[in-house]
């Protein structure tokens, strides 16, 4: 039943992320012809900010996803309430405060458009602060979203967040097409699209409002900040980890040989969009089963097994039809060198998409300290050897590096899950196995991929 339950979570994430995608794929293109090359520039960063403040609310958000999954289990409505109150007064502080730096700093960001038009540098000064009132709602959205996903409400969710996602790329779309093409008013489609969606989240938890049931507590502040400001940390480094490749390559490779790297590496990172969307059912699934320790493990071995079991079937198959579709869309060169990166990251998706699984369980242990701790070294030991690796074999071992950083990283964090989610005095290692045979598995059939496809 969990097992289930957990599937289908995965499945509404899935689609969360999906369709907003393919949303994007129609309107960017149209968009960037309204506004011109400079203003749709600054709109893509507007869309960064936008888009990924949420994983600067400190973790509060995912803290109290935690909460609220395995108090509930417990019975503690009551520290619940206070807890969950408390959260939200401190991501909507935090909003609050990112929105005064951001409009404080609007001078000094707009020095560096010095070259852009002047019409357009105006436009960007009333822009941005439609922006800035936006951050607020993103991190309120943010905590009312971990409430409902520590409820395991994910249909929820995602019926938000897909309508959510489409009116990123749509409400500046349609504030362009009605007004005069400006950044201003894609910048108040932008500000409208969050305050919909935040006032959505809100409806859906709209039972922890009333009755005094939320407060804010001085006693929360201190386990909230400590759980999210850890996770803050492994939320920052963790993508860097993933794209460190990218700027390395951008200082060592000439610019014209780019493509043949980061279009592979876009593709392996789009098929990791199933696991990750696993690891965020993962979370809440393990952190409601906090008091029992046996089902705990069954759930996180089903999760594991099941990961890995679809991603040997997509990266098996994907490794011998990879360079033929690579030649049909990108033409023969882009087969020959491109095909070689993409099989050389084929592991490491594979072993990465393992990783989400057990990340996922251990921050749902409340182990974020530890791994923003293993995060952190493993960006100190990935720097000089990644440059190494691009120094001396350029493309080929910025990739070779990527995918053996990400197999330790995945030996690492499942090892970890093993000991620390262990109900008895012996920690079982099936998922280590997992982890080390279906690395072997992929990169051994990418190999042979690479001999059958070749020229």
């Amino acid at each position: 039943m969990q097992l289930r339950r957990l599937t289908l979570n995965a499945g509404w994430t899935l689609a969360g992320n999906v369709i907003p995608l393919v949303v994007a794929l129609g309107s960017v293109p149209w968009l960037a012809q309204q506004l011109g090359e400079a203003r749709f520039g600054i709109l893509t960063i507007y869309w960064i900010l936008i888009g990924y403040f949420s994983l600067f609310d400190l973790g509060i958000g995912r803290a109290m996803s935690r909460l609220v999954a395995s108090s509930r289990q417990v019975g503690r409505d009551a520290d619940l309430g206070a807890a969950v109150g408390t959260g939200l007064a401190l991501v909507t502080a935090v909003g609050i405060l990112a929105a005064a730096l951001l409009i404080s700093s609007a001078a000094a960001s707009a020095d560096l458009f010095s070259g852009l038009d002047v019409a357009v540098r105006s436009e960007f000064a009333s822009s941005l602060f439609w922006i800035a009132a936006a951050l607020p709602l993103v991190s309120m959205a943010s905590a009312l979203r971990g409430i409902l996903e520590g409820e395991q409400k994910f249909f929820l969710v995602n019926l938000i967040r897909v309508p959510l996602g489409t009116l990123l790329f749509l409400a500046p779309l349609l504030a362009v097409g009605v007004g005069e093409a400006t950044l201003r008013d894609a910048a108040i489609g932008l500000f409208f699209a969050r305050l919909a969606g935040a006032i959505a989240f809100a409806l859906g938890c709209s039972g922890w409002f009333g009755s005094g049931r939320l407060r804010a507590s001085r006693e929360w502040v201190r386990p909230l900040f400590s759980f999210g400001g850890w996770l803050t940390l492994s939320a920052i480094v963790g993508p860097l980890i993933v794209y460190l490749d990218r700027f390395v390559l951008t200082q060592f490779v000439p610019a014209e040989e780019l493509a043949y790297y980061t279009i592979p590496a876009e593709i392996g990172l789009r098929v990791m969009a199933l696991p990750a969307a696993i690891g965020v059912a993962v979370f809440p699934a393990v952190a409601a089963l906090m008091q029992e320790a046996d089902e705990r493990e069954r759930l996180a071995r089903s999760a594991l097994s099941l990961t890995a079991a679809m991603m040997l079937a997509v990266l098996g198959g994907g490794v011998f039809v990879a360079r033929p579709l690579l030649d049909i869309w990108m033409g023969s060169e882009m087969a020959s060198k491109g095909g070689q990166i993409l099989l050389l990251l084929a592991a490491g998706a594979y072993a990465n998409s393992i990783a989400q699984v057990t990340y996922n369980s251990l921050l749902a242990l409340g182990l974020s300290r530890t791994t923003a701790t293993v995060h952190f070294w493993e960006l100190v030991a990935y720097v000089p050897a990644l440059v190494f690796a691009v120094t001396e074999f350029g493309l080929v071992g910025a990739a070779a590096c990527w995918s053996l950083r990400a197999v330790v990283d995945a030996l690492i964090m499942t090892r970890l899950w093993e000991i620390r989610s262990a109900s008895s005095s012996t920690a079982s290692w099936t998922g280590s196995a997992i982890v080390a045979v279906g690395t072997c598995v992929v990169a051994i059939l990418a190999a042979v991929a690479w001999q059958a496809t070749g020229d």
